[in-house]
């Protein structure tokens, strides 16, 4: 019996190589231009990975914060999602004070986000 194998893409030319490139610099560059964009260098493996995360992540807490309270499949219960946006919070503390025991470790300023200036107060208490 013959199995059912996807065909092999064949690989791209030089030129279909240097169009997809041009392509994605200029939706790169188009996006940049948008008020709620964020453009930032990535420097290590851990942080493209962190950046690819936190592109997922970002999606889905929008989501959930939009059907939070709404009926249906879809929806959330606000008992379900209060627990996931409290953790949500709690994470990004963790990370703050991680990001600033790294930094002092290797002498770089770290500015703790506006955002969280005041959680992070609350919590060191």
């Amino acid at each position: 019996m013959a199995e059912n194998k996807p065909e092999a893409r064949k690989p791209l030319t030089k030129e279909e190589k240097a169009t997809k490139r041009a392509e994605r610099m200029e939706y790169n560059v188009n996006l940049a231009k948008q008020p709620d964009a964020r453009v930032i260098r990535i420097n290590s493996p851990g942080g493209a990975t962190m950046a690819t995360i936190l592109r997922q992540f970002d999606s889905a807490y929008d989501a959930l914060k939009n059907r939070l309270g709404e009926p249906g499949d879809r929806g959330v219960s606000f008992e379900d999602g209060e627990p996931l946006a409290k953790e949500m919070l709690e994470i990004l503390v963790r990370f703050s004070k991680l990001t600033e025991k790294i930094s002092n470790k290797v002498r770089y300023t770290y500015n703790v986000p506006n955002e969280l200036k005041g959680l992070v107060e609350v919590q060191a208490e």
